[in-house]
């Protein structure tokens, strides 16, 4: 998405020395927080903009991770913020989410009237034949 922008925020930003002497960093990511703002783009309202932000967040997190495990960031802070364990823990929390959603959804569709229902997922299904003939998944 050409308008996500990705926005790292520093608590403090100190002289950056190789050394690390008193009172700099020898870690540019020092104090670094990475925050996620997104500009809503054509046919994209704000709501939708922050909908979709988690989820793309998720994304480049992972991404980060495999290029902090593959020792292709020099940084050890911003490797650490990429920690299995954060890793992890993230997907432990996507997981449960995407479980709560799949249960929500079903107990929308168990409050419909048969016909209704039937009518939804028989939609459903062709909005995905019709997506598969397509080459999208």
């Amino acid at each position: 998405m050409e308008n996500a922008v990705f926005h790292i925020d520093f608590d403090k930003v100190l002289p950056y020395d190789p050394s690390g002497a008193p009172g700099t960093t020898s870690d540019v990511f020092a104090g670094a927080r990475i925050s996620l703002h997104i500009t809503p783009c054509d046919g994209m309202d704000k709501a939708a903009c922050e909908k979709f932000a988690p989820g793309y967040l998720h994304m480049v997190r992972f991404s980060l991770h495999r290029a902090a495990k593959a020792r292709r960031i020099s940084s050890k802070i911003l490797a650490g913020m990429f920690s299995k364990v954060e890793i992890q823990k993230a997907a432990k929390e996507w997981k449960a989410r995407f479980k709560e959603h799949k249960a929500k959804k079903a107990e929308f569709l168990k409050s419909l009237d048969p016909a209704t229902r039937r009518g939804i997922l028989e939609l459903r299904k062709d909005i995905r034949a019709k997506r598969k003939a397509e080459g999208k998944k």
